[in-house]
């Protein structure tokens, strides 16, 4: 009720219920997990990344909509222990789009051929 009181999800009040649009509530877990779901989706998309077993598992669970506290429970871990791997998932799915971000620069040396080579100046061939 809190989140409607604040103008967060719009519903309406019909007698002692409320009724809520499912895309408006789509909507609002959308904003709330969806960077969560883009990461998973990342993640597991990519091999680069270097998920452990643990995190593709949470990855996927993340991708069913289920929340890490849903996840921990599942797991029978704590809700810390998801939470940690989460970050380390995110830490790595960061480091990929920033290696992505930056061009690899390649430093090349050119080499003159004897052709190109500079003339000495008169003074310097006596």
């Amino acid at each position: 009720m809190h989140l409607v009181e604040a103008g967060r999800i719009p519903g309406i009040r019909v007698v002692d219920r409320w009724l809520f649009s499912p895309d408006d509530l789509d909507d609002y877990r959308r904003s709330k997990f969806g960077e969560l779901e883009d990461m998973a989706r990342m993640a597991l998309e990519d091999p680069r990344i270097g998920l452990t077993e643990k995190q593709g598992i949470i990855c996927q669970h993340l991708l069913s909509n289920q929340r890490p506290s849903e996840i921990a429970r599942q797991l029978q871990q704590s809700r810390q222990a998801v939470h940690s791997q989460i970050s380390l998932i995110r830490g790595k799915v960061s480091r990929l789009q920033s290696q992505s971000a930056t061009p690899s620069t390649t430093t090349r040396r050119t080499t003159r051929s004897k052709r190109d080579q500079i003339p000495l100046s008169s003074q310097n061939q006596a």
